[in-house]
C-alpha cells in the first residue's frame, strides 16, 4: 500500500507552512518564499517584505518559485512593499512565480505593476546590480 497523498489545491487542507528566507547580497535583498501565504500567516510575509524594503537596497528580489498559494491579503503585502520600494528608489522584482501565482497576478492586473523575471540574474541585470 502506498502512502502517497494527493496534492490538494485547496489551501485549507494543505499542510505546506509558509517559509521565508531573507539574504543580502551586495545591493540586492533577496526574499525566498515557499509554502502558502494564507490569511493566517500573511502578516509574517508582509512584515518581511516591509523590513526588506526599509533596508533601501537597489534591488528587492522576491523569489516566488516555491509559493503554492497567496491570499488577497498576501497580494496586498506585495503591493505595500512595492509602494515603499518606489519611495526609496528601490527596484522590486518578483522572480519565477508558479503558473497559478502568475495567473492570479494576471487576473488582478498586478502583473502590469510588477517586474516579473525568470531568475535572480535577470532581475540583477535589469536593476544594474550584481
Amino acid at each position: 500500500m502506498s502512502d502517497a497523498r494527493p496534492i490538494s489545491a485547496d489551501p485549507v487542507h494543505s499542510d505546506a507552512p509558509l517559509q521565508i528566507e531573507m539574504s543580502e547580497q551586495g545591493a540586492t535583498v533577496l526574499i525566498k518564499v515557499s509554502g502558502m501565504a494564507a490569511v493566517e500567516v500573511v502578516g509574517q510575509f508582509s512584515r518581511a517584505l516591509q523590513e526588506a524594503a526599509a533596508r533601501k537596497p537597489r534591488l528587492l528580489a522576491v523569489d516566488l518559485s516555491g509559493l503554492s498559494f497567496i491570499s488577497s491579503t498576501g497580494l496586498g503585502g506585495i503591493v505595500a512593499a512595492h509602494v515603499t520600494c518606489r519611495k526609496n528608489d528601490t527596484r522590486m522584482c518578483l522572480i519565477n512565480p508558479k503558473p497559478m501565482i502568475r495567473e492570479i497576478l494576471d487576473l488582478t492586473k498586478l502583473s502590469s505593476l510588477f517586474e516579473i523575471c525568470d531568475s535572480l540574474a535577470e532581475a540583477e541585470q535589469l536593476a544594474g546590480v550584481g
